[in-house]
């Protein structure tokens, strides 16, 4: 008697699209839930001063 391997319903290509998009899509959710309403810690102008600060040393 020989072990067959069961067919299921998806392969694995399936499995990870579904995987990779429901991750991606808690993370934006998440992401979205937590930022709404909450007020910016850091202006523009601080951001942009920031950034030019760390790019060029």
């Amino acid at each position: 008697m020989q072990l067959a391997l069961l067919k299921t319903k998806f392969n694995i290509f399936t499995f990870t699209l579904l995987w990779s998009f429901t991750t991606l899509s808690g993370f934006f959710l998440s992401l979205f839930s937590i930022e709404i309403g909450e007020r910016p810690d850091v202006g523009i102008l601080e951001a942009v001063v920031g950034g030019f600060t760390l790019a060029f040393p």
